[in-house]
Protein backbone atom coordinates (compact mmCIF):
# COMPACT_ATOMS: atom_id res chain seq x y z
CA UNK A 1 0.00 0.00 0.00
CA UNK A 2 1.36 3.41 -1.07
CA UNK A 3 0.76 6.75 0.27
CA UNK A 4 0.15 9.85 -1.43
CA UNK A 5 2.57 12.56 -1.14
CA UNK A 6 -0.38 14.76 -0.71
CA UNK A 7 -1.78 12.63 2.61
CA UNK A 8 -1.23 14.38 5.88
CA UNK A 9 -1.80 12.90 9.54
CA UNK A 10 -4.05 14.43 12.50
CA UNK A 11 -6.78 16.83 12.36
CA UNK A 12 -7.44 19.33 9.02
CA UNK A 13 -8.62 22.67 8.95
CA UNK A 14 -12.42 23.06 7.91
CA UNK A 15 -12.68 24.33 4.64
CA UNK A 16 -13.43 27.83 4.63
CA UNK A 17 -17.17 28.69 3.49
CA UNK A 18 -18.43 31.84 2.17
CA UNK A 19 -16.43 35.29 3.46
CA UNK A 20 -14.60 34.93 6.04
CA UNK A 21 -13.92 38.60 6.36
CA UNK A 22 -17.48 38.70 6.54
CA UNK A 23 -18.30 40.80 9.80
CA UNK A 24 -21.21 39.31 12.47
CA UNK A 25 -23.18 41.34 14.97
CA UNK A 26 -21.97 40.57 18.94
CA UNK A 27 -23.67 42.10 21.65
CA UNK A 28 -20.39 42.59 24.32
CA UNK A 29 -21.47 43.19 28.32
CA UNK A 30 -19.38 44.91 30.92
CA UNK A 31 -18.15 41.54 32.06
CA UNK A 32 -16.42 40.47 28.98
CA UNK A 33 -19.54 38.64 27.59
CA UNK A 34 -20.22 38.29 24.08
CA UNK A 35 -22.95 36.90 22.36
CA UNK A 36 -23.76 36.70 18.55
CA UNK A 37 -26.56 38.59 17.82
CA UNK A 38 -27.42 35.79 15.36
CA UNK A 39 -28.15 33.84 18.09
CA UNK A 40 -31.65 35.38 18.60
CA UNK A 41 -32.98 37.74 21.69
CA UNK A 42 -29.85 38.70 24.29
CA UNK A 43 -29.40 36.58 27.11
CA UNK A 44 -32.21 36.34 29.79
CA UNK A 45 -30.10 36.86 32.59
CA UNK A 46 -27.69 39.58 31.69
CA UNK A 47 -28.43 43.04 32.12
CA UNK A 48 -29.54 45.53 29.06
CA UNK A 49 -26.15 47.56 29.19
CA UNK A 50 -24.05 45.56 26.44
CA UNK A 51 -22.05 47.16 23.71
CA UNK A 52 -23.78 46.12 20.14
CA UNK A 53 -20.29 45.57 17.93
CA UNK A 54 -19.61 44.26 14.23
CA UNK A 55 -16.61 42.13 13.93
CA UNK A 56 -15.21 38.41 12.15
CA UNK A 57 -15.19 36.46 15.48
CA UNK A 58 -16.26 36.98 18.95
CA UNK A 59 -12.48 38.11 20.61
CA UNK A 60 -12.39 40.42 18.30
CA UNK A 61 -15.61 41.74 18.89
CA UNK A 62 -14.46 42.07 22.57
CA UNK A 63 -11.06 43.69 21.52
CA UNK A 64 -13.35 46.17 19.28
CA UNK A 65 -15.49 47.08 22.35
CA UNK A 66 -12.63 47.23 25.17
CA UNK A 67 -11.22 50.18 22.49
CA UNK A 68 -14.61 52.02 22.44
CA UNK A 69 -15.10 51.71 26.43
CA UNK A 70 -11.17 53.03 26.82
CA UNK A 71 -11.81 55.76 24.06
CA UNK A 72 -15.44 56.84 26.11
CA UNK A 73 -13.45 56.93 29.44
CA UNK A 74 -10.64 59.16 27.82
CA UNK A 75 -13.50 61.33 26.76
CA UNK A 76 -15.10 61.39 30.16
CA UNK A 77 -11.99 62.21 31.99
CA UNK A 78 -11.02 65.29 29.61
CA UNK A 79 -14.99 66.87 30.01
CA UNK A 80 -14.64 66.78 34.05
Amino acid sequence: MSRSATTSIGPQPAPCVGDPDATVSYRVWPDGTVQSVEEGAAYTWMSDDYMRVEATIEDEALRIALQREAENYKDDARHE
